[in-house]
Order: structure tokens, then sequence, then C-alpha cells
């Protein structure tokens, strides 16, 4: 399916909601009207927002690089965000919601890597009848260098490719989903569909020693859930998800682009008060085109996972996990990538101005045909100050480790302090 095709496709899907929500309005009975004054008010059809924000942030590692001629460069980057926003809801069978904000970055001791960014939301939600629905789209355009980094270390690129040096450069990334989930008794069904697009716009050259090539890359997939209620909003859950995998061919370079079968077993809700979980796994039936490289295995098993889970633990404090297992084409060179990301994080409310976190992350990438195999082990700290409904402050560190299990790779393992403090106004 063409770009143009896709965007169609999701443009048509809201309009269609659009007009099922009118038709349902049209055909439900008159509101009654308010008779004592003393009723809550009606919630505002129209809700819009704004503000600011402006940080500065110290990286110690723009390069993510130790043992080259751009290791350990540091730098304060300042950065302005804008944002606009509004929603409407004119009633329980939609809610819309859209946003834009752009965001300056400037890098005064690196100013290749400056950039502007451009991020969009355009979002649904709401309830027909019993079924309920949510649509979400998302679009990130980066205006960065269109010229790639060059890494000239032992084994190449930094762990998993560089990922914050990549997002400073020229690229348009799309994500879009939609599902809808009909009660039955004690049974959901739940369809279900989800796109994400990775168009970097950097230069491929294939002369320059170290030159880092991105190849553009895309996901589509669609299919049911069933559920059925074990315990009080409790279900367990089965599903299943055919979906494809582009990857870009460029400069006479393999690719990986395949097809999938996901069944899926799991389960999800609220058993207790203060838990809230989803859980999917199961696992991938691929199968690769003609174009791998020669010896790869085009027929694969895989395992997906996806986790998440809140845990309130009383009014002051929340714990949040994830676990994510998953794979898809490379960015970097052509190659398959299997990515597995665990996060935590605590988050706590000292006072009704003042909460903190603390945060760990932990991201495994294993890629085939090459050999390499890295991570990058993240904590990360925060306080934020609510001085009123207007004006707070934000103070954050965060730690980048990583490790290769390849031996003698050192250009891709690295450490990375950053820094930051912001600011933000909403009117």
């Amino acid at each position: 399916m063409t770009f143009a095709v896709q965007i169609g496709a999701g443009v048509g899907l809201a309009l269609l909601l659009s007009a099922t929500v009118a038709v349902s309005r049209a055909q439900s009975p008159a509101s009654p009207a308010i008779i004592e004054s003393a009723a809550p008010a009606k919630r505002r059809e129209w809700r819009p927002s704004a503000s600011v924000t402006a940080s500065e942030s110290f990286d110690s590692n723009v390069f993510l690089q130790d043992v080259t001629g751009i290791a350990h460069r540091q730098s304060l980057v300042t950065a302005v965000a804008p944002f606009v926003g509004v929603e409407w809801e004119p009633g329980s069978e939609l809610m819309m919601s859209a946003n834009y904000s752009p965001e300056i970055v400037r890098y005064h001791s690196e100013p290749t890597e400056n950039h502007n960014d451009h991020r969009g939301n355009l979002n649904f939600d709401g309830k027909l009848g019993d079924a309920s629905y949510e649509v979400l789209n998302s679009v990130t355009w980066i205006d960065g260098s269109t010229t790639g980094p060059t890494f000239t270390g032992p084994g190449g690129a930094p762990a998993i490719g560089g990922i914050p040096v990549r997002d400073r450069r020229a690229a348009v990334n799309l994500r879009e989903s939609f599902k809808l989930q009909y009660p039955i008794g004690d049974w959901f069904i739940r369809p279900v569909g989800a796109w994400y697009l990775n168009d970097y716009k950097t230069d491929h050259r294939s002369t320059a020693t170290g030159y880092l090539n991105y190849a553009d890359r895309d996901d589509m997939n669609g299919g049911v859930d069933i559920g059925y209620k074990v315990f009080e909003k409790t279900y367990v859950v089965i599903g299943y998800r055919y979906g494809h995998q582009d990857q870009e061919s460029y400069l006479g370079n393999p690719e990986y682009s395949n097809d999938y079968h996901r069944p899926l077993f799991g389960a999800e809700g609220s058993p207790l008060p203060w838990l809230k979980f989803s859980l999917l796994a199961g696992p991938e039936l691929r199968r690769f085109g003609p174009n791998v490289a020669a010896g790869f295995e085009r027929k694969q098993d895989q395992l997906f996972v996806d986790f998440a889970a809140t845990l309130t633990l009383g009014k002051a404090d929340a714990v949040i996990l994830s676990a994510k297992r998953y794979t898809r084409p490379a960015y970097t060179g052509c190659n398959q990538l299997q990515e597995f990301l665990c996060e935590a994080a605590w988050n706590h409310k000292f006072s009704s101005a003042l909460s903190g976190s603390l945060g760990f992350a932990s991201y495994l990438a294993d890629y085939a045909p090459v050999v390499r195999n890295d991570g990058i082990y993240t904590p990360t700290a925060a306080l934020t100050y609510q001085f009123n409904k207007h004006l707070s402050a934000e103070l954050r560190y965060t730690y980048d480790g990583t490790n290769s299990e390849v031996p003698s790779t050192a250009g891709r393992e690295y450490e990375r302090h950053l820094t930051r403090i912001g600011v933000r106004y909403a009117f």
C-alpha cells in the first residue's frame, strides 16, 4: 500500500467515524433541560490549551563516542517548545483532540546537531452504544541535517546505531492505530490495527569510510482480540495479527521486508484496586522476501511480548512497569533487528507542589545477519515543582551506560550524562 493510500485510509476512517457520530446524535433523544440552577455546570464542548517550555541541558557525549576523535564532545543545549491544542467533546460519542508543538533545539558547541522538530497529534475516541473506540494519529517531522553521522571506531556505530544522533537528523515519522471494543455479556471482541513509518531524509553514500546510512522502514498490521471475563474487571485474551514490514533497498544492499503471523495469548484488566495491567505474548511466524543476504534463513519463528502494568500504592506513589520484545528491520544499514526493552519507574508526590520520579530502562538489541549484540542501560531521576496553575519547573538527570557482547568493538560502547532544567508556562 502506497503512502498516499495509507494517509487516505486514515482520513477516510476519521470521516467515517465523524459521520457515524453525527447520525447517532441526530437519532438520539434530546437531552432534558436543566431545571435547577444548582446543577453541575456542563462540561465545555471546546477546550483550547497553550503552553511554552524552555530548557537548558548539558550533554557530556554528543556523538556517543568514547574512543574516536569525536569522543566526549560536550555541549550546552537550548530548546524552546511552544504548544497549542484543542479538545472538542460534543458528547460521549466523540472526543477529538488535536495539538501541534514545534521545538527549536540548538547545540552551542556542535552546531551540526541543531534541528527543529514539528510534532502533531490528531486523536478520536468515544462510545457508540455499548462499543468504545479509539483512533490515534501522530506525526514528527525533524528538520535537521541531511548528512548522516560518521563513526570510525572499532565495531562501527555506537550501541543500537546511536539513536539520539539519528533523532537529530532529517526524517518524517508517522504512527497510526485504531481499536474498536464491543462487549457481549462476559466477552468482548476488539478489532485493531496499527501502522508506523520511519522515513529518513539523510543522504546515502557508498564511498565514505564509517558513514552511517539509514534505511527507511514501516510496519502495518491488523487483527482481532477476543476476551473473556474471569474476574471482576479482568479478562483472559486471545488474539491474532497479520502484518507486513518493509525495509528500503539502497546501494544494492539486501533488504529484510517480510510478512508475519502473530497468534497472541494473555490477560488484561484490574483484578485488584491498586493494579492495572495488560499482557499479550506469542510466537511470530515470519517469512522474509527473496532479497535477503545469502545464507539468511527466510523462515523464522520468533517471540513477541507486550506487557504493561501500573501499581497505585496509595495517594502519593505509583509504579509503572513495561516489557516489550519484538522484531523489525533495522534502520542502521540493511539488517534484521530483535529488540528487548524493559522499563520501570516510581513516581512520588512529596506535596501538592513537589513531585519526583526514579526510573530505569534496559534496551537490548540483537542484529542479523551482521554480528551485533548491544545493550543500553539508563537510570533517570527527576524533580518537578508546580509554583501555581500556570508555572512549573523540572530538573532531570539521565545516564547512559552501554556494552557490546562482541569482542573488539569498543566503538559501540560509551557513557553519557545528560542534565536538563526546564521551565513550563501554561496559559
